[in-house]
């Protein structure tokens, strides 16, 4: 993937006028709103690197047990987002080397720190798939580590994209 690549997607989607872009070389940075959260997406090409993040609360608005149940998240059901601080808010992200990145990672990506930032609270979730079964009493090698297929994350990846332009443009 590269920055054009991303400038393309919002312009396909029909979202260029609601996203804020920053160039400042060579980090390039867009930004926009999906509901209550603010979600931006900066890359570094040089160091191929990318980031979406999903800003949740401010960290002196969590509990505790809040901040056992995003760990917890990471492990089970966060999927490749994940729960963490930075510049004192609470955060979803997905990093992931740049160039290596395809069009559906990045949608995926998206549609995991947006979820994970919704369920916040809640059942702490990236989508629709979880590792393992935190009910499960069971040993390693009796437990399913897999419930609920990746196609299913996909499906709801593709609603997620429309529901998610419509979203945007409310804002």
């Amino acid at each position: 993937m590269t920055n054009q690549d991303i400038d393309l997607f919002f312009d396909k989607v029909g979202l260029r006028s609601h996203v804020e872009k920053q160039v400042q070389e060579p980090t390039w940075v867009w930004m926009f709103h999906v509901g209550a959260f603010p979600i931006m997406i900066q890359t570094q090409a040089t160091a191929n690197r990318m980031r979406i993040v999903g800003y949740i609360a401010e960290q002196t608005r969590i509990s505790p047990n809040q901040i056992v149940e995003m760990m917890e998240a990471n492990y089970h059901s966060a999927l490749d987002a994940r729960y963490a601080f930075t510049d004192e808010y609470v955060v979803a992200a997905f990093l992931h080397p740049f160039k290596e990145l395809d069009g559906n990672q990045f949608v995926l990506g998206l549609y995991q720190v947006v979820s994970c930032a919704e369920t916040f609270g809640s059942h702490y979730s990236g989508g629709t798939m979880v590792f393992g079964d935190r009910s499960l009493e069971e040993s390693p090698e009796e437990t399913d580590f897999e419930a609920g297929p990746i196609g299913d994350m996909e499906e709801g990846a593709v609603e997620f994209l429309s529901d998610l332009v419509r979203r945007i443009r409310e804002n």
